[in-house]
């Protein structure tokens, strides 16, 4: 199902960050992972669409519409990625 090894929190991390910064380029390298994408950065509604299209076509999932209300910081994606994933494999 994915792409990239989920026991690498690190480098899902970095991931989901560079993710980010390719729509949003001023964003600095390194935000904290619990920084608010619209509060703290932004973010609107069509970047967010953006970037969820972008986790879908990496990671070989949909996220429903009703799921885009989760996707508000890196924590929170990966709580999502995880919670999708949980299962999975038994």
């Amino acid at each position: 199902m994915f792409t990239t090894t989920i026991a690498d929190t690190t480098s899902l991390v970095r991931l989901l960050r560079q993710a980010l910064r390719q729509i949003k380029p001023c964003l600095p390298e390194n935000f904290d992972a619990e920084d608010d994408f619209k509060e703290d950065w932004g973010i609107d509604s069509q970047d967010l669409v953006k970037y969820v299209a972008h986790i879908e076509q990496h990671f070989m999932i949909t996220v429903p519409d009703e799921d885009l209300k989760q996707i508000v910081s890196i924590q929170a994606v990966l709580n999502y990625l995880f919670s999708k994933t949980e299962g999975a494999d038994a």
